[in-house]
Parts: structure tokens; C-alpha cells; sequence
């Protein structure tokens, strides 16, 4: 393999691991209420914590019922004062077992 050909390959590994970070994603480090918590009263609300600061833009908070149908949330923000916060205010919810919490 030639230098110059060398070098191509090695730039082009170099771009892929540095702009692949670009492209990550917050994981999920905590939620309130917890995840496969059982509740007496549904919650009127959703925080979740994630391991880095989101971008309001491109974060959104869904709610799926036990038939998997989409379940409008309100005033989704992220917390200006912690930006790896996100929180959803919850319609009045029926009595259910909640299967997973999580972010798309």
C-alpha cells in the first residue's frame, strides 16, 4: 500500500471517529417517576435526566398506552437551569401498568 494511499485511509478512519460523536446521543440516566415504578395515582408529570444537555429543537417527549397509541404530553421543556432535564405535563391518565418510559 502506498503512503499517499496510507494516509487516505487514515484521515478518512480519523473523520469517522470524530464525527461520529457528533452524532451520539443522550442516554437515559434517570426518570420520576421510575422506570417500571407502580403507581397508586398516575402522574401529572414526567421528568427525565439524561448524561448530557439536550437540544430543545431536536428532543421530544412521546407516551404510549398499554395499546401502544400515542398519548399527547404539553408543555415539554428542557429545564433551562439543567439542560440535561426534560420534562412533559401528563393528561389525567387512566388506571394502567405502565410497560416502558423512554425518549425517541
Amino acid at each position: 500500500m502506498s503512503i499517499q494511499r496510507l494516509l487516505a485511509v487514515a484521515a478518512f478512519a480519523l473523520a469517522s471517529v470524530v464525527t461520529s460523536s457528533a452524532f451520539a446521543h443522550a442516554k437515559l440516566q434517570s426518570s420520576d417517576p421510575q422506570a417500571g415504578s407502580a403507581l397508586a395515582v398516575a402522574p401529572k408529570q414526567v421528568r427525565l435526566k439524561f448524561n448530557e444537555a439536550l437540544e430543545p429543537a431536536f428532543s421530544k417527549i412521546t407516551l404510549a398506552g398499554a395499546d401502544n397509541k400515542e398519548i399527547p404530553v404539553t408543555a415539554v421543556a428542557v429545564d433551562k437551569d439543567d439542560p440535561s432535564v426534560m420534562t412533559a405535563q401528563l393528561p389525567a391518565l387512566p388506571p394502567a401498568r405502565i410497560a416502558s418510559c423512554g425518549r425517541r
